[in-house]
């Protein structure tokens, strides 16, 4: 009897080590990799469920179908990690032409980084036209002529004959016929939140002054960082603090410039970027540059005394509020987007090139795929051609399509696709990374009753391993 307690104490200690072994193994992933996979048959502890709930259904026989987008999940890491492979198995039997998955780069905008899953127009043209791949990219020729991407990089055609999908195309542009302007370029339309814009100079200093103010409608501190780019690079940078009123006391404070200035600036493309919560109102933009374009969005604050006239070559456009006052109809060139609803997205198409955005009222948010102006003076589009679905490619004359885009692996009726992200400068808060399905043509209000099927989520993490962070120990010593 007592060879036999003994023993079964011998086997408690033992599942006791095994199972303390499990959690420091769990809990430190000393080989720097881990993979964790979610097949909708049981809840996951690292990969929460879909949400918002209003956009999914209940999972069933080991899949979730989505309905509405986007929708989010969140991972939960007991370290960090530098890079994260996202695999989806889904069957997207109602066609829908985009689906994108990314990860959350930046809390205070909630801007994601994202990467496409199956893009079905980019599908469709690779069945028409000579394709090579190389690594994770693709060039799609209407005539084979380059048997490499660095053939076709190095010899590239007119700007005109390509578009490009998921690929920073550098900013080559060259604005003919510019003149530099000593006149002060004034835009007194508020804009709320974040926002980036173009510029163009050539010969002439850079400067802006941005007059702000605090709506201190929330409970948070609402910073400013205004940020300028040459390509990605960043030559200049100013901070604004807080006002010093961190709660939602209703008040708004007093205006505050924000400036940001650099000369001795190459000639060419600049981009400014203001990274700024909604609670902040831009009322003013100052500057000596007379080319201003604003890129993808503009939030136009209800401070506004009337609604300005915007100007776009944007494909698709896209009309909100969460205003009821501010329900209205919106002139697109000659037609009419009318926003009847709050919080919902309206779109309209435009294959007329740059067109007027005359909104009746302000607190409205207008958004695109392309640039907005203020005036057709200040308009210029430095950005090669996108490609999509709304391209018409013969219209346009192109010839090349270069894409970032891997097709989707189908088995079984089921497709398969993955995309990577760089996690080190990803927003990680409460051991938790953020991460985003899009599907932008698939939405929960139209009444259509269409729908994605998930089948299983899988994310493969790569870290530094316990090895390779001794290393760096001992070498400090």
């Amino acid at each position: 009897m007592g060879i036999t307690v003994k023993k079964f104490r011998i086997i408690l200690w033992l599942i006791l080590a095994i199972f303390v072994l499990w959690l420091f193994w769990q809990a430190v992933v000393p080989t720097g990799h881990i993979s964790y996979t979610y097949d909708f048959r049981q809840e996951n502890y690292f990969i929460k469920p879909l949400t918002p709930k209003d956009r999914v259904r209940e999972p069933q026989a080991g899949e979730q179908k989505i309905t509405g987008n986007p929708i989010y999940f969140a991972l939960r890491t007991p370290r960090t990690f530098d890079s994260a492979k996202v695999t989806v198995s889904f069957k997207n039997s109602d066609k829908l032409p985009l689906i994108e998955a990314g990860v959350l780069s930046d809390n205070k905008v909630w801007r994601y980084r994202t990467e496409p899953l199956e893009n079905l127009a980019l599908d469709r043209l690779i069945e028409r036209w000579p394709a090579v791949r190389e690594g994770g990219m693709v060039l799609l020729q209407r005539t084979r002529k380059f048997s490499s991407i660095d053939d076709f990089l190095a010899q590239r055609p007119p700007a005109s004959e390509i578009t490009f999908y998921n690929y920073e195309a550098p900013l080559d542009f060259k604005l003919n016929g510019y003149q530099a302007s000593d006149a002060t370029t004034t835009i007194d339309t508020p804009i709320r939140g974040t926002f980036q814009l173009y510029t163009y100079i050539n010969d002439e200093a850079l400067a802006f002054v941005l007059t702000v103010r605090d709506l201190n409608q929330n409970k948070t501190a609402d910073p400013a960082v205004l940020k300028l780019y040459q390509g990605q690079t960043i030559v200049a940078k100013s901070d604004l603090a807080d006002d010093g009123v961190a709660y939602d006391s209703g008040a708004a404070s007093a205006p505050r410039p924000i400036s940001i200035s650099a000369s001795g600036l190459a000639r060419g493309v600049y981009k400014l970027e203001l990274t700024a919560n909604d609670d902040l109102v831009t009322e003013k933009i100052e500057t000596r540059q007379n080319k201003l374009a604003f890129i993808n969005r503009l939030w136009l604050s209800d401070a506004a005394e009337a609604p300005p006239k915007l100007y776009t070559d944007s494909l698709k456009i896209i009309g909100q509020t969460i205003n009821p006052g501010s329900l209205q109809k919106i002139k697109v060139g000659g037609n009419v987007l009318s926003l009847d609803e709050t919080y919902r997205q309206f779109v309209i198409e435009n294959q007329a090139g740059l067109v007027g955005v005359a909104p009746e009222k302000s607190d409205v948010i207008i958004s695109g795929d392309s640039l907005f102006s203020f005036s057709k003076n200040q308009f210029f589009n430095p950005e090669p051609q996108k490609f999509s679905s709304r391209l018409d490619l013969d219209k346009r004359g192109v010839n090349y399509v270069l894409a970032g885009y891997r097709q989707p692996v189908e088995t079984g009726g089921r497709k398969t696709a993955s995309a990577k992200f760089d996690l080190k400068n990803a927003y990680r808060e409460f051991y938790k990374y953020n991460f985003i399905i899009s599907i932008p043509d698939l939405s929960a209000e139209d009444r259509i009753m269409d729908s994605l099927a998930i089948y299983e989520i899988r994310v493969d993490l790569i870290g530094t391993s316990l090895w390779q962070k001794l290393k760096k120990i001992i070498r400090r010593y």
